[in-house]
């Protein structure tokens, strides 16, 4: 992606968003994130990937529970 940082993006939404029904047809996922990966400590990246891993947790959880 041209950068030094790891960088995370929607990709459907970057690369697809005036055709996501086009990209869907081709099974891309539209919650599908890209990841770069940059020159951080990987015990950093790693420590980024679990807390965002734990919010989409609890937002999945908060969710359901109004469901």
């Amino acid at each position: 992606m041209g950068t030094n940082f790891t960088l995370s993006i929607p990709f459907a939404l970057s690369a697809h968003e005036p055709e996501l029904e086009w990209a869907k047809s081709y099974g891309v996922d539209p919650d599908l994130v890209r990841v770069s990966v940059g020159l951080e400590d990987a015990s950093v990246i790693r420590r980024w990937f679990d807390k965002a891993l734990e919010a989409a947790r609890k937002a999945v959880e908060e969710v359901e529970s109004r469901v």
